[in-house]
């Protein structure tokens, strides 16, 4: 190889390495994530309230680390897909970058977008329990509310005048709900 090729491939070659390392930092991270929705999920089984709101704060602040990550990956595939002359606003994909590479270089974004897809995949099927969770737990927040608030004959109190009336004034319920 000459060394005008060599030095043509060596931004290639950085490029791949740098979006290689992007794709282990972002694996790395949806590990974490799914871990932290483990959390929230397990102090929602507990009704740990500050528990649940200490993961949610670490979920939220682990999103906005991924999503920076992804904006810099992003930013890495477009400057791998300009040096492979590709028209700009198209959006570039891991395996079509991956086609116009040397195997080996290929193979190691395929392998590493291969896994970080199923970590991704392992962190949306954690949320959508969550949220199905969240919606029992409102659905029975909603039907124990509505027991306390509907009025009954258990809250009948005799009066000064010997009958039995309902109190006067709101119910306690009705004005926290």
């Amino acid at each position: 190889m000459t060394a005008s090729a060599k030095n043509k491939l060596a931004p290639m070659t950085q490029g791949v390495e740098a979006l290689a390392r992007l794709l282990d930092q972002l694996i790395a991270r949806h590990e974490a994530l799914h871990t932290v929705i483990a959390d929230k999920l397990e102090s929602m089984r507990r009704s740990d309230v500050p528990a649940m709101l200490e993961a949610s704060a670490r979920e939220a602040a682990m999103t906005d680390e991924i999503l920076k990550l992804d904006q810099q990956r992003a930013a890495v595939a477009t400057d791998l897909a300009t040096r492979m002359q590709w028209p700009a606003n198209v959006t570039v994909r891991i395996r079509a970058l991956a086609a116009r590479l040397e195997p080996a270089a290929a193979k190691k974004l395929i392998d590493r977008a291969d896994v970080l897809r199923e970590k991704m995949l392992a962190v949306a099927r954690a949320n959508r329990v969550v949220e199905l969770v969240c919606k029992q737990m409102l659905q029975h927040m909603k039907a124990v509310f509505a027991d306390l608030v509907h009025p009954d004959d258990s809250n009948r109190t005799y009066s000064a005048g010997g009958g039995v009336e309902r109190p006067a004034g709101p119910q306690v319920f009705n004005t926290v709900v």
